[in-house]
């Protein structure tokens, strides 16, 4: 809960006549309470630190220019060097380990050596004050430099999931400009803080701590305190997502308001603000849940089948109870979000669903009477595919002038395939459709690359095309065609010179020869010297043959004269 210190600063002029006031506001930034962390803002543990943090603008609370920051040292005393930057961020949560801010060294506000006294608040005067818009959130970046020994431990609270960001290492000297490290940790806690700050432009400041007590299943008490000087606000309280300057406010001058007629086992968030004679401040915001009186929560959530379009799901619910509403949202929603469907029977099947979607499905139990139970914990699932793309595509038997394109049929939907192909350098695709799971590609050019692409055409959408790239082979001037590659030779074929006669046969592949041709002579890269016996006989026979290797050391192919 926020602290402060309001400090009057008044400038008397002629006889005590006084011409004006101006605030220097030092807040305490988090829930004023005693857990500690090593890591932020600097772990001390190893030579050299680098964290970053984000505070909301409601946790900052005005605008201004930030001429100090303290924290509060629960560990023992340390004195790095520190390097402090702060900005103005849209930043939320740091979304990975690398996703830090982007500081330039304008951004830098303080360079030089801290003594953090143990027990206390440690403030550090920036050498240049920091201008916080009031509307964005608050980044803060420290750059710590010492010779290592365990014992910083500065005061933390609870924040947002990866609200604060942090990298340590002997031998790295971090730099924040330009950081793309990656992170030793996220964490969901961030250092409690205290900034001075010379409000500017509207003065009208948010209240402090604002906190909700007594809650019933049809009641809730907001409370707050308020800074010097301030007597009247304006609370509201509200489900799901709320147009704060589209609601009506209620008026109030005690610090506390009970909000009635709330409905039971339903999530809300509660607001203040404070009002300065025609200025508001920004609103300060606690959620909380009203108490159920339909206590029985379903369980076991669980989703027993799905189709595109439909989920059957079923839960496990007390045996009084005989009446639910079951919600269905995107994933990433909330089940306030939605809208519930009442059934008095289970399993209960959801329609209208989209397909290839994942959503989330809740149940409540209905008392009766608007009376509801919490929601559930939720189950998760994903709607099937109206159409699937083709699996295991491939492309083999490449020829210099042809190749063959395979896939095996698409789960979902596909009543057949469109196949595309052009040159890799070009957009000037040749199409065909084929109800069949292969097409063989012909009239290619040799030692060209081809691009392919395949997907599946269904009753009901189109499936995601599958991409493939291949390469033609080499055709060899004046039309012969070179069968294999490489450098490796063999002495026992076409012929074994070490002996007066010897046989051999080969088996080549119609993918290797590549379509129908005539056949007037074959050669042979001999790659050694000369021979040491000529052979004055060759016989050679050529044939056709379905053979595709030989099964044993006997399994000779046929040969007629």
């Amino acid at each position: 809960m926020k602290k402060v210190l309001l400090l009057l600063l008044t400038i008397m002029l002629g006889l005590g006549t006084w011409q004006g006031s101006a605030q220097i506001i030092v807040d305490v930034i988090g829930d004023g309470g005693t857990s500690t962390n090593s890591y932020l803002p600097i772990y001390t543990l190893y030579n050299n630190t680098l964290s970053e943090q984000i505070y909301t603008a409601d946790e900052i609370g005005t605008a201004g220019s930030i001429s100090s920051i303290a924290f509060y040292n629960g560990g023992s005393e340390k004195s790095p060097n520190v390097k402090i930057y702060m900005i103005n961020t849209t930043k939320t949560e740091f979304s990975s380990t690398t996703d830090w801010f982007t500081v330039t060294t304008s951004d830098l506000v303080f360079d030089g050596v801290v003594t953090f006294t143990a027990g206390a608040w440690t403030t550090i005067t920036l050498d240049t004050p920091f201008d916080y818009d009031g509307a964005s959130n608050f980044g803060l970046v420290v750059d710590g430099n010492l010779s290592w020994s365990s014992g910083l431990a500065c005061r933390v609270f609870d924040g947002t999931s990866n609200c604060a960001m942090y990298v340590y290492s002997d031998p790295t000297d971090y730099d924040a400009v330009g950081a793309t490290y990656t992170a030793s940790n996220r964490l969901s806690v961030k250092n409690q803080i205290k900034l001075e700050i010379m409000p500017n432009g509207n003065n009208c400041y948010s209240p402090l701590s604002p906190a909700v007590s007594g809650i019933t299943a049809y009641e809730a008490t907001l409370s707050w305190t308020p800074r010097e000087n301030q007597t009247q606000w304006e609370v509201f309280c509200g489900t799901g997502v709320i147009d704060l300057d589209q609601v009506s406010w209620t008026p109030v001058t005690d610090t506390f308001y009970t909000f009635t007629g709330l409905t039971p086992a339903t999530n809300y968030t509660a607001y203040v603000r404070t009002i300065c004679g025609t200025e508001v401040s920004n609103p300060r915001q606690v959620s909380f849940a009203t108490e159920a009186t339909c206590p029985n929560v379903p369980t076991s959530v669980t989703v027993l089948s799905t189709t595109a379009t439909t989920a059957n799901v079923d839960w496990a619910a007390a045996p009084e109870d005989n009446a639910w509403e079951v919600v269905v949202v995107p994933a990433n929603a909330t089940p306030e979000s939605g809208t519930p469907e009442a059934t008095s029977t289970k399993p209960y099947t959801l329609t209208n669903l989209q397909d290839n979607t994942q959503y989330k499905v809740y149940v409540r139990t209905d008392c009766g009477g608007g009376d509801h139970s919490y929601w559930s914990n939720p189950a998760t699932f994903t709607t099937l595919p109206f159409c699937s793309a083709p699996v295991n595509v491939n492309v083999s038997q490449i020829t210099a002038n042809s190749a063959l394109v395979t896939w095996q049929p698409a789960v979902f939907g596909a009543a057949d395939y469109t196949v595309e192909y052009s040159y890799a350098s070009e957009d000037n695709w040749t199409q065909a459709v084929v109800d069949g799971t292969q097409l063989m590609l012909t009239g290619l050019d040799p030692d060209s690359t081809y691009n392919v692409r395949i997907f599946s055409n269904c009753p009901i959408g189109t499936g995601d095309t599958v991409n493939k790239t291949f390469t033609t082979k080499h055709c060899l001037v004046g039309g012969d065609i070179a069968i294999g590659e490489g450098t490796t030779t063999n002495y026992y074929i076409p012929v074994n010179n070490y002996y007066h006669y010897t046989y051999s046969q080969q088996i080549f592949l119609a993918s290797e020869m590549g379509g129908p041709t005539e056949i007037h002579s074959v050669s042979f890269q001999y790659s050694y010297s000369s021979p040491t016996t000529v052979k004055n006989n060759v016989t050679i026979y050529l044939g056709h043959t379905t053979q595709s290797s030989f099964s044993g050391t006997s399994d000779y192919i046929p040969a007629a004269g």
